[in-house]
């Protein structure tokens, strides 16, 4: 029975929002005049990128404001947080890349190959220590408070629809958003072994050294691939729902269709409290 009342579609939606209808032509024509200005090619891409992480980041600022039940409104706020952030550093890379190249006639703002990608490197490697901090304290707060979330691959659209029918779940992006904080988390810790290594190796230069220095580089190696892999599957546990209920144990309690609505009301008092801990 529940099974078919989370496959109902949305009986009415909202129309696209100004902001979801003009979004791409407001945020190209803010980072061009930002660029004509400045000639600062890092703040008019990034200005640009952050239209890819709308979505994420309004659906999640939506939900937090609306659910009552303490702790899954910060996790989830701070999961979708996560995707967005990848996104946006991620589009701003690749929008560097472009801009770079339509700006080498003009000879404005397109930097020399090093400092182009010292730029990058800086950019990535920031804005994915962001993601992975959201990721993180997502899943922290998931464990402190003994709930698992769901962020489905709609819920823009869910967060948005009015009326709040129940929506067609589709799939848990949990552990999209978890396996790429993992997979910086691997990137750092493959740059820490050879950089590691290599300044011992550097600092005591002599024909000894090579063993212990192939025995560090290996154990590290392992230990990476031992923190991702197990790291991942704790993380997946603790954070990402197996089923929509898992997360929304009102649906369980009420036949209301207005489910943005049901989670704003308080939960009961014997759900506030799961695996003894209380957020």
């Amino acid at each position: 029975m529940h099974d078919e009342m989370l496959q109902d579609e949305f009986a009415e939606t909202t129309p696209p929002s100004l902001f979801d209808r003009w979004g791409w032509p407001i945020c190209g024509l803010i980072a061009f005049i930002l660029f004509e200005w400045t000639a600062n090619l890092v703040w008019s891409s990034m200005v640009f990128a952050l239209r890819f992480g709308w979505r994420d980041s309004y659906a999640g600022g939506t939900y937090w404001l609306r659910d009552a039940t303490p702790g899954r409104g910060w996790a989830i706020l701070l999961m979708h947080l996560a995707a967005a952030t990848s996104k946006i550093f991620i589009a701003g890379i690749g929008m560097m890349f472009a801009i770079a190249i339509l700006a080498q006639p003009w000879g404005r703002g397109a930097p020399d190959i090093d400092t182009l990608m010292t730029i990058l490197a800086l950019i990535f490697i920031g804005g994915m220590m962001l993601s992975t901090a959201c990721c993180l304290a997502s899943i922290l707060i998931c464990r402190r408070s003994g709930r698992r979330i769901w962020i489905d691959s709609e819920s823009y659209a869910q967060y948005t629809a009015s009326p709040f029918d129940r929506p067609a779940w589709t799939t848990n992006r949990c552990r999209w958003i978890v396996s790429c904080a993992m997979i910086f988390v691997l990137f750092m810790g493959v740059v820490l072994t050879i950089c590691l290594p290599l300044i011992f190796l550097i600092d005591k230069p002599g024909p000894n050294q090579a063993p212990w220095f192939m025995l560090g580089f290996f154990s590290m190696i392992l230990g990476n691939l031992a923190v991702f892999f197990y790291g991942r599957e704790w993380a997946v546990r603790s954070v990402a729902a197996e089923h929509p209920l898992d997360c929304w144990h009102e649906l369980l309690r009420s036949d209301n269709t207005d489910w943005m609505t049901l989670i704003t009301q308080p939960p009961p008092k014997e759900d506030l409290t799961h695996n003894g801990n209380r957020f």
